[in-house]
């Protein structure tokens, strides 16, 4: 009788596996290409059961701001791709110091703010200098525990 058990057990997983199998879509896929037509001038409403406290990503706006906001809202220097590389976002260019302790950034000309004010490079210092005050409340805050000024 033992024996019979573990081939009852098989018979039952070949069964389900079958049987789960069978319930597939029926569709045969040959590529991961999108397929039929779209709107070029749709819009896609994102919701959240979380609102913000406030639309600051340095003073604690809540659940969920960083991720929604970084990116969609806010943009850096640069942004980390899926493959782990960086890309160039408000910085056109930069530069190392030889002794790899000053960084020299370009930003990108014809940059603006909602409001239509230019991008600057006072811009730039104010928001890192946010991020690093004593009061953030910036996930980030720690990756700029090795600067020591900005100019």
């Amino acid at each position: 009788m033992r024996k019979s058990v573990p081939l009852l057990g098989g018979t039952l997983v070949v069964t389900l596996s079958l049987a789960l199998t069978a319930c597939g879509s029926g569709t045969d896929r040959t590529s991961d290409a999108p397929s039929g037509s779209y709107d070029k001038n749709a819009t896609v409403g994102i919701g959240s059961l979380y609102e913000p406290q406030n639309l600051d990503n340095t003073g604690g706006g809540g659940q969920g701001v960083t991720e929604a906001l970084n990116g969609n809202v806010y943009e850096g220097l640069f942004t980390l791709t899926d493959s782990g590389r960086t890309e160039k976002r408000l910085a056109k260019d930069y530069t190392v110091s030889p002794d790899g302790l000053t960084y020299t950034f370009t930003l990108r000309d014809g940059v603006t703010f909602h409001s239509g004010k230019a991008l600057t490079s006072a811009d730039v210092k104010y928001s890192i200098e946010k991020v690093r005050a004593e009061n953030s409340q910036s996930a980030r805050k720690s990756s700029f525990d090795m600067v020591k000024s900005i100019t």
